[in-house]
């Protein structure tokens, strides 16, 4: 859009207000966070201090496998309240600022981008039959694979993104762990726009 990812008219600034002072006051709590690497001692370079709307949110980088993290992070219980809370209102449609609120808009994208993946296995004959995505928001990211035939699941923390994907037929859940429960083993794992976020 333009702006390098900063403020704009259209940024939500009461949302981003209310999270950083849900930080400050401890209502989103914080803990630190090891490299996956493991290795000790650890040596981190911190990148940045907050993100492109401004909230806290320490980048750094492991100088032992040049693994980018935050540290520190929400908690899990912390995560879960700003998915449901501020997230969406503050993020959704970005560059879309104008239609940031528009469910089937936001749908319809996720699935336009998800078919060039879809597309791109396809010329290597790679046909997943259970697809999960990880993050999945409103689902239409999984629409390309389960048109194809494939058993696709989502998970979302984000109870409005889990309600509709599930109104548009996409089997979701809340957490990772609920799908192990089940016994579910995927194909083709998408972390598009999450992993980031870990």
């Amino acid at each position: 859009n333009g702006n390098g990812g900063v403020w704009t008219k259209a940024t939500p600034l009461h949302y981003v207000a209310q999270v950083i002072r849900k930080l400050d006051d401890g209502t989103y709590s914080t803990e630190a966070t090891k490299c996956f690497c493991g290795i000790e001692p650890a040596k981190d370079t911190v990148l940045v201090e907050r993100d492109r709307y401004t909230l806290p949110h320490r980048m750094v980088m492991c100088e032992n496998c040049l693994l980018i993290r935050a540290n520190p992070r929400m908690t899990k219980e912390a995560y879960e309240q700003f998915y449901n809370n501020e997230y969406r209102k503050i993020y959704d449609g970005f560059p879309y600022q104008a239609k940031s609120e528009d469910d089937d808009f936001l749908f319809q994208v996720a699935a336009n981008q998800s078919m060039q993946l879809k597309t791109f296995l396809t010329e290597f004959d790679i046909h997943p039959k259970v697809v999960v995505d990880i993050g999945s928001d409103k689902g239409g990211t999984l629409t390309p694979f389960q048109e194809d035939g494939a058993t696709v699941y989502g998970v979302e923390l984000c109870d409005r993104g889990r309600s509709y994907a599930e109104q548009k037929g996409i089997q979701t859940v809340k957490t990772v762990d609920e799908l192990i429960a089940q016994g579910v083993k995927a194909d083709l794992i998408i972390l598009q726009d999450m992993i980031e976020h870990l």
